[in-house]
């Protein structure tokens, strides 16, 4: 099974189903960290689903804030471009 395409299954309308169920889990769950943690998510979650973005590019996204900007390591590929200049 694929599982990057398992949220395209859950479709309940034009939202995925990683939208809905965070917002309906906080509605039953009374601890406002967690509905905040909840709502977050669900929020994250509606932004990708309307831009068309994955959760690779959150993760990519999110080290790259955490690491303001700068990239700490590069591929061998990137490294054999520089040297010779073709990939």
């Amino acid at each position: 099974m694929d599982w990057r395409n398992a949220g395209y299954r859950t479709k309940i309308g034009s939202i995925d189903g990683s939208v809905i169920f965070p917002l309906l889990l906080s509605a039953i769950v009374f601890h406002y960290v967690t509905i905040g943690c909840l709502v977050l998510y669900a929020g994250m979650s509606l932004y990708m689903s309307y831009r068309g973005r994955s959760m690779q590019w959150l993760w990519h996204r999110a080290r790259y804030w955490v690491r303001g900007g700068v990239i700490l390591a590069r591929t061998p590929r990137y490294w054999r471009y520089v040297r010779t200049g073709k990939y």
